[in-house]
């Protein structure tokens, strides 16, 4: 009986630890520091982790549009949506992103 009642107590407890805690990548997506959100973003892209990329790069999109920075984050934002196989994203993006920046260096 003690060791059924210490068994699932310490699955609880186990259980509790699991969904309570939180991945390194989740607290930078749940944070405000945008410049922690682009460094991790351009760590991701070089690492070519383009799916954790395109999370953190969509937000970014909106916070540096405009700036000399949103253009690589744009930039980056399209490159990913290809290589993780969405073309029609991508094309879109890339099409969009020569409007925006016609004359960029990328």
């Amino acid at each position: 009986m003690i060791n059924a009642v210490k068994k699932l107590l310490f699955v609880f407890i186990s259980s509790m630890l699991l969904l309570t805690s939180c991945s390194k990548f989740q607290r930078i997506l749940k944070s405000s520091d945008m410049n922690l959100k682009y460094e991790t973003a351009e760590k991701y892209y070089q690492k070519e982790d383009y799916y954790r990329a395109l999370q953190l790069l969509e937000e970014l999109m909106t916070v540096y549009r405009g700036t000399a920075r949103g253009e690589q984050v744009y930039y980056y934002y399209a490159y990913s949506n290809y290589h993780i196989g969405d073309y029609i994203m991508a094309s879109y993006h890339f099409n969009n992103f020569l409007t925006s920046y016609p004359m960029s260096k990328y």
